[in-house]
């Protein structure tokens, strides 16, 4: 790569910051979920926060050489709904992508996803047809939890003062954070194999897969949201560079945004474990912990420690913990870790049945997400003791009894692509039971599946299409293990597509599409 693909200083300043950091290091988030009541308001209230908006501009360095890192970071996106409420014009938001405008709830999407029975938008605490619509989100992150606190006050705080143009939804602050370990719920390391960005680091996945305006994995320009030549009278927004759009007709809207995806996943973290020590039972595992710890890395994946079953096949090996450079090629059958995992799923690499190395590695990296998620609730047990396999293990993993407290993640990603990139993903890898050659195998994680108290054979639920129980198969040699149905583990529980846009888009956005409208 030469240095002139990197994104100049500039050009990161234009870019929000959730594009080119998930923030680590201020492990406490939260999510306020807002509607505007007012267009003039909201517009007023978008200008005072387009000012506090943490970019992506590179983080300064002490004299020492040190990055100084922010202690806070504010980030915005909005949805369609939200945009009209701004009285972006229709000729505008016309040109954003088809599954933005129609939303995740839109039934044609919800059945791409597979977002049916439990998961079905009508049963959803945000963004469903049954509750308020989602114009936006402010996205927080701070270093502790009084100070994530004090933030959500702040905004809170201006709404107030707004008059109320912009108002919470119901159940519109979502809190999550970073448990120790990196462990999502159900124990196993999470935040593994996030994807390099060429414009950030110099090598890479193609910029333009995640920032619009810029080439993607097939040289070409994504199509972003544009703006008529005649709506941006102040040449606030840079000419469209796409040779589809002549640069004398369009202003680009889209350039150096990016779409976000959000979806709150709860996870049944007892009845996932329950289901693995059933199924060592099965296989006359005893007592021991490690047939069901097995049983779970290999829907998994990975172990709990983070190690992948490609590299550690027998037992967890920390020194693994975070291993991203390993492909599946010379594992063709699944022997070591199963065609079906789920990381293998959301992350095939260099083997997609029936396709060569090659071919896979071109497919695999032409739909990566950027993830930016944190997890929600208290741990039902402390996720390091899978990470010592003894039989006080055992014990607690036969009898976890769910305390009926919610928790699961705030699945968060940025793409330039929704299409193309998380609901190929989510429908063509991990709901296909016949992902990788396999036949009745969805993702044993987060594919469709029945809910956790529908037994084979029950009618489908309001919105369920009906679908047969899927399974996970562990091929040894010539035999398959089969495991028995499998419930759902994780339902979701809301979601919206959003857009993040840019520092000029939103300049756009909170004052000169007044003019636009007038």
């Amino acid at each position: 790569m030469t240095p002139s693909t990197l994104l100049s200083p500039g050009e990161r300043s234009d870019i929000q910051g959730l594009v080119a950091s998930g923030y680590g290091h201020l492990p406490w988030a939260a999510y306020l979920f807002f509607r505007v009541q007012d267009p003039e308001l909201g517009r007023a209230w978008l200008r005072e926060r387009r000012r506090e908006v943490t970019t992506a501009a590179p983080w300064p360095r002490d004299p020492e050489g040190n990055r100084i890192k922010p202690q806070e970071a504010v980030n915005l996106a909005l949805s369609a709904p939200g945009l009209r409420a701004l009285e972006v014009p229709a000729s505008v938001v016309c040109t954003f992508s088809p599954e933005f405008q129609e939303g995740m709830a839109h039934p044609d999407r919800a059945e791409k996803l597979g977002d049916d029975g439990e998961s079905h938008p009508s049963r959803w605490e945000l963004g469903g047809p049954a509750t308020p619509p989602i114009h936006g989100a402010l996205i927080l992150h701070a270093a502790t939890e009084a100070g994530v606190g004090a933030l959500v006050q702040r905004q809170l705080e201006v709404m107030e003062r707004n008059g109320e143009g912009v108002v919470l939804v119901p159940d519109g602050v979502q809190e999550g954070t970073i448990w120790s370990g990196h462990a999502e719920p159900f124990g196993f390391r999470d935040g593994i194999a996030q994807p390099r960005v060429e414009g950030f680091h110099g090598d890479g996945v193609p910029t333009g897969e995640f920032v619009l305006g810029y080439p993607n994995h097939y040289g070409i320009l994504p199509p972003g949201p544009l703006v008529p030549h005649g709506l941006d009278p102040d040449r606030v927004l840079p000419p469209s560079e796409n040779p589809h759009h002549p640069a004398r007709h369009f202003r680009d809207l889209g350039r150096h945004g990016s779409y976000l995806v959000y979806r709150k996943l709860a996870q049944d973290v007892a009845g996932f474990w329950r289901f693995m020590v059933r199924e060592a039972d099965r296989r006359g595992g005893g007592r021991g912990p490690s047939p069901a710890l097995r049983i779970a890395s290999l829907c998994v994946g990975r172990w709990p420690g983070g190690a992948p079953l490609e590299l550690a096949p027998h037992a967890d090996d920390p020194s693994l913990a975070d291993a991203d450079d390993f492909g599946y090629a010379e594992d063709p059958e699944g022997l070591r870790c199963p065609l079906g995992a789920h990381v293998r799923r959301t992350h095939p690499r260099d083997l997609i049945h029936p396709y060569g190395p090659e071919a896979s590695l071109r497919m695999s990296r032409a739909h990566r997400l950027l993830r930016r998620g944190r997890i929600y609730g208290r741990p039902l047990f402390d996720p390091g003791r899978l990470l010592d396999p003894s039989h006080e293990v055992g014990r607690l993993l036969r009898e976890l009894e769910d305390d009926e407290e919610p928790r699961g993640l705030h699945f968060l990603s940025v793409e330039a692509g929704i299409a193309s990139q998380f609901e190929f993903v989510q429908q063509a890898w991990c709901n296909n039971p016949r992902f990788n050659g396999l036949r009745d195998n969805p993702d044993p994680l987060i594919g469709r599946m029945p809910g956790p108290t529908d037994p084979p054979g029950t009618p489908p639920a309001p919105g369920q299409t009906g679908h047969a129980p899927g399974v996970m198969t562990f091929p040894r040699g010539p035999i398959q293990d089969r495991t028995a149905p499998l419930p759902r583990f994780v339902t979701n529980r809301g979601g919206a597509y959003l857009f993040l846009p840019g520092l000029r888009a939103l300049r756009w956005l909170s004052g000169a599409v007044q003019k636009a409208a007038g």
